[in-house]
C-alpha cells in the first residue's frame, strides 16, 4: 500500500518532466533530459549564491574557537531558507490536495497517507536546506581545518536539519490549515502573512552584508546570544565540528519532534482535510437581482477564481504587492533620489540621460511579476467543459481572462511610473509617455499570458501550484518578462542620442501597440481553435 502511495506522489511530482501536459504524452528523452539539466542548473546557481553567503562567513573558520559559529549561523540560514521555500507547498500538498477527497474514501489508513505525503515534504525540505549547507561544507573543505569526523557529521546534519525543517513546516502548515478552516476568506489571511514573511526575508537579504558586519563586529555577543535563546543553533554548530554529544542531542530532538509531528497529523488529519472551510450554510431569499452585462458577469467569476486561492494571488500578483511598496519607498525617497540623480548628472550624463529608460524597464520587470493570465485556461481544470457548454463565444471567455489581468494590473503600474517620475524629477511629457508605453505593455503580457497557458495547458493537476508554480508556461512568461526589458534597455542605450528620449519612447510605444494587436489577432483566430479543442 504504502509503495503504491509513493510511487503515485513521486509520480505527481515529477510528471511534468517525463509528460507532455498538453498532449498527456511522454516526451522525448532529450526533452526530459533538457528539463533535469535546467533544473541543475538553477540548483547550483541557488548553491552558488549561499556557497559567496558561507565565503562571507568565513572568517570565523579561521578563528579558533569561533569555527562552530560560520556553522551555527549557516544552520540559521538553512533552516529559515528552508521553511520559506516549504511551508505553503506543505500546506497545500497536505490539507487542499485535489485527491484527498478521493484517497480518503478508498479503505486507505489514514498513517500511510501521510506517509507518502510526508515523504514529498521531507523532500522539498531536503531540496532547500541542502542548498545552503552543502556550499557551507564546500566552504569549510577550502578553508578550514579538515576533521574526518566533522565532515561525516555535516553530511549527515544535512538529512537531519531538513527533517527538522519538514517538522516546522507541517507546524506552521497545521496552523495555517487551522486557522483557514474557521474563516471564509482564507485566502486574504494566507496573503497578508505571506506578504509579511516575504517583506522580512527580503529584508534580512538586502541587508546581509550590513548584518555580517554587524556580526563581526559584536561576535561574543552573538555568541552569548546563540548560547541562551538559540541553543539548538549552538548544537548544529558543535556537531558540525564533530562534537558526539551535540550530535546525538539534536538528533535526538528531531527524530522526536518528527514522531510527535506524525501523530499530531495522523490525529487531525480527517477532520481538517474534511472540516467545513467556515463556510457558513446560506440562506436563500427572494431579491431582484441586477443584471449585468455578459463582458462583467465573465470578468467577475474570473476575479472570484482569483481571490479565492491564496497562491494563484501570491505567486501571479507579486508584481501587484511589490509596486505600491516601492512606490511608497520613492515618495519618502524622494529628496535623496535627487540628490543621488543630481551626482550621476554631474558624473555620468550619459547615464543620467536614460534614467526615464531604467524606470520603464524597473516597472516593466515588476509587471512581469503578474502572471495573471498565465495560469488562467490550466486552472479551469477539469470544469473546462462547464465553459465550453454556454453559449458563449470563447473569444468573449479568453478576452475576460486578458482583461482581468489588466484591470488588476495597469493601475498599480501607472501609478508607480508617476509616482517614480515625479521623484526622479522628469517632466510632465515624458511621464505621460513613459505611462502609456507600460499600459499597452500591462496589455502586452496580458494577452502573451494567456497565448503560453493556451498553447501549454495543463487541465489535469492535482494541486494548483502545478499550473501556477511549475509550468512551462509560467517557466517561459519568466523568461520573457526579463528578456524584453533588457532589449528595450539595450535599444534604448544605443539610440537616446540618436533619436532623442521622446522619439525613442513613441517609437517602443508603436512597436508593443502592434505587436499586442496582432497577438489579439491571433487569440481571435488560432487562440479560439485551440480553445475549443482542448
Amino acid at each position: 500500500m504504502i509503495k503504491a502511495l509513493l510511487k503515485k506522489q513521486f509520480a505527481e511530482i515529477f510528471k511534468s518532466y517525463f509528460v507532455n501536459q498538453k498532449t498527456g504524452k511522454a516526451r522525448s528523452k532529450g526533452a526530459t533530459i533538457g528539463l533535469f539539466v535546467l533544473f541543475a542548473f538553477l540548483m547550483f546557481f541557488l548553491g552558488f549564491v549561499f556557497f559567496g553567503m558561507g565565503m562571507m562567513l568565513s572568517e570565523f573558520l579561521k578563528m579558533p574557537g569561533f569555527e562552530w559559529l560560520y556553522f551555527a549561523l549557516m544552520g540559521i540560514v538553512a533552516i529559515f531558507f528552508g521553511l520559506f521555500g516549504s511551508v505553503f507547498n506543505t500546506y497545500a500538498s497536505l490539507y487542499i490536495a485535489k485527491d484527498n477527497d478521493l484517497l480518503l474514501s478508498m479503505p486507505i489508513p489514514v498513517k500511510y497517507l501521510l506517509i507518502s505525503r510526508l515523504t514529498s515534504v521531507v523532500g522539498l525540505s531536503l531540496l532547500y536546506t541542502s542548498s545552503v549547507l552543502i556550499p557551507a561544507t564546500v566552504v569549510y573543505l577550502i578553508i578550514g581545518r579538515l576533521s574526518v569526523l566533522a565532515l561525516i557529521f555535516q553530511i549527515i546534519l544535512v538529512f537531519a536539519v531538513s527533517l527538522f525543517v519538514s517538522v516546522l513546516s507541517c507546524l506552521l502548515g497545521f496552523v495555517v490549515a487551522v486557522i483557514s478552516s474557521k474563516l471564509k476568506n482564507k485566502s486574504f489571511i494566507t496573503v497578508i502573512i505571506s506578504v509579511v514573511f516575504i517583506g522580512v526575508y527580503y529584508f534580512f537579504c538586502f541587508r546581509m552584508s550590513d548584518i555580517i558586519k554587524s556580526i563581526f563586529l559584536n561576535s561574543d555577543s552573538v555568541v552569548k546570544g546563540i548560547k541562551v535563546w538559540g541553543n539548538l543553533f549552538y548544537l548544529i554548530g558543535m556537531a558540525s565540528m564533530g562534537k558526539v554529544v551535540p550530535m546525538i542531542v539534536f538528533t535526538a530532538i528531531t527524530i522526536i519532534a518528527f514522531i510527535l509531528c506524525f501523530i499530531v497529523l495522523s490525529k487531525t488529519f480527517i477532520g481538517i482535510s474534511t472540516f467545513n472551510k467556515g463556510e457558513k450554510k446560506t440562506v436563500y431569499k427572494a431579491t431582484t437581482e441586477k443584471q449585468s452585462t455578459l463582458e462583467s458577469a465573465l470578468i467577475k467569476k474570473e476575479f472570484k477564481r482569483f481571490t479565492s486561492s491564496a497562491t494563484y494571488m501570491l505567486n501571479c500578483g507579486l508584481g501587484v504587492i511589490i509596486m505600491p511598496v516601492i512606490a511608497v519607498i520613492a515618495i519618502i525617497k524622494r529628496s535623496t533620489i535627487l540628490e543621488i540623480l543630481g551626482q550621476i548628472k554631474t558624473e555620468t550624463p550619459g547615464f543620467y540621460k536614460i534614467i526615464p529608460i531604467v524606470i520603464i524597464v524597473a516597472v516593466s520587470l515588476m509587471t512581469s511579476m503578474s502572471s495573471i493570465s498565465v495560469p488562467s485556461i490550466s486552472l479551469e481544470g477539469k470544469n473546462l467543459w462547464i465553459y465550453k457548454s454556454l453559449p458563449i463565444e470563447p473569444s468573449k471567455i479568453l478576452n475576460a481572462k486578458i482583461k482581468l489581468h489588466i484591470y488588476i494590473t495597469a493601475v498599480p503600474v501607472i501609478l508607480t511610473s508617476i509616482i517614480l517620475g515625479f521623484s526622479a524629477g522628469l517632466d510632465f511629457s515624458i511621464i505621460i509617455l513613459m505611462s502609456v508605453f507600460l499600459y499597452i505593455y500591462v496589455y502586452f503580457g496580458g494577452t502573451l499570458g494567456l497565448i503560453l497557458g493556451l498553447v501549454k495547458p495543463n487541465l489535469n493537476w492535482v494541486t494548483e501550484t502545478t499550473p501556477i508554480k511549475q509550468s512551462m508556461p509560467i517557466f517561459l512568461n519568466m523568461i520573457i518578462g526579463f528578456a524584453v526589458p533588457a532589449v528595450i534597455m539595450l535599444v534604448g542605450y544605443f539610440t537616446i542620442e540618436l533619436i532623442g528620449l521622446e522619439v525613442f519612447i513613441s517609437a517602443i510605444i508603436v512597436v508593443f501597440a502592434l505587436a499586442t494587436r496582432l497577438l489579439g489577432n491571433w487569440v481571435k483566430t488560432k487562440g479560439v481553435e485551440i480553445f475549443e479543442n482542448l
